[in-house]
């Protein structure tokens, strides 16, 4: 994931230094990852990630609202 926030990082340079010869400076530089409230934070932060582990023995399914519920095997 941390590959990821990096590679925002790049897009953003090649749109603002790159792309038509940065014609586009600064159109990318908006604060866009890490907003926790309505305020734009000074920066672009890396979000936390969180592992979700699926206890032994448990299955996930999906469900459509308005579906009725079938089991199979």
């Amino acid at each position: 994931m941390a590959g990821l926030f990096e590679r925002d990082g790049q897009l953003r340079d090649y749109y603002s230094k790159q792309l038509a010869g940065g014609k586009w400076d600064h159109m990318m530089d908006q604060v866009h990852l890490g907003y926790t409230t309505w305020e734009s934070p000074r920066a672009d932060i890396m979000p936390p990630i969180y592992a979700v582990r699926q206890p032994m023995g448990v299955e996930f399914g999906v469900a459509a609202e308005g579906q009725r519920a079938r089991l199979d095997g």
